[in-house]
């Protein structure tokens, strides 16, 4: 069960995973109602275990090592193009991994967190564009980032979202109700356990209604669904429509230097 604990200062709030609790603060710092007891439109934190809402960065099409090939094969290429590129000019840009270690990351440790952030930040805000399109915003009412939790290692886990969540549950009930069929075909799917999976949810209807993660698959089965609907404006499905203009936000608009300058404000909040 999710729910903020007072230590004093910035809320935390305590998330059970199969390997154990996790405690993670809440970035706003703003309070938030434990999401089974939350009352419509009062704000909770939602985890996401999809990878089909969000794939998080481990070799996928948003991964960091991915963006920055790219940056620096960019770079070497204009280096390599210009010859009367003065030495001021020279050292912004990146033309290799090494240099970029040398010139960045060892100087900036949280550059990896900032870039991290920006892309979970703009994948919400797409996946909030999408819930409108859908015209879902009558019950998830409000989305926002909140923040990333991500794994020490990537062999039993991946990256998730937390997000900020305003919920109309009545009409969220109305929702499950209609697809219940649909619904308890998701859980038997997604929701079983078998060799090198142990789930840590019922998958049937019955159980999950009676345990305290109801709400919160109720929530992800609706976000599931609507990403695996068929994009309006091409050929893909959703979560391939907002993969591709994530992936078109990191090229055509974030600089190397723009995740230096928000690398450097969470290094001054970290002093």
């Amino acid at each position: 069960m999710i729910g903020v604990v007072d230590w004093g200062g910035t809320p935390f709030f305590v998330l059970p995973t199969p390997g154990g609790i996790v405690e993670a603060t809440v970035q706003s710092g703003e309070p938030v109602v434990d999401i089974d007891e939350a009352a419509n439109g009062e704000p909770v934190i939602w985890e996401n275990w999809s990878t089909y809402i969000f794939p998080g960065f481990y070799e996928t099409m948003i991964s960091g090592s991915t963006w920055l090939d790219g940056w620096v094969e960019m770079d070497r290429q204009s280096v390599e193009d210009n010859d009367d590129l003065s030495e001021e000019d020279r050292k912004w840009y990146i033309t290799s991994w090494d240099e970029f270690e040398e010139e960045i990351e060892n100087k900036h440790p949280r550059f990896w967190t900032a870039y991290d952030n920006m892309v979970s930040k703009k994948w919400c805000e797409f996946l909030w564009d999408r819930v409108q399109d859908c015209k879902l915003d009558t019950i998830i009412t409000s989305l926002e980032y909140d923040y990333l939790w991500s794994p020490d290692y990537y062999n039993f886990a991946t990256d998730r979202l937390n997000l900020r969540l305003t919920v109309n549950w009545d009409k969220l009930e109305d929702y499950i109700q209609y697809y219940l069929e649909d619904f308890e075909v998701y859980l038997k799917e997604n929701w079983t356990s078998y060799d090198g999976f142990l789930s840590y949810v019922p998958n049937d209807y019955d159980r999950l209604k009676a345990s305290n993660r109801y709400r919160t698959i109720c929530v992800e089965y609706l976000l599931y669904e609507m990403m695996k609907a068929e994009a309006e404006d091409d050929d893909d499905n959703f979560y391939q429509s907002v993969r591709y203009k994530t992936w078109e936000w990191l090229t055509d608009e974030v600089s190397l230097w723009d995740v230096v300058t928000e690398a450097e404000k969470i290094e001054k909040e970290d002093l």
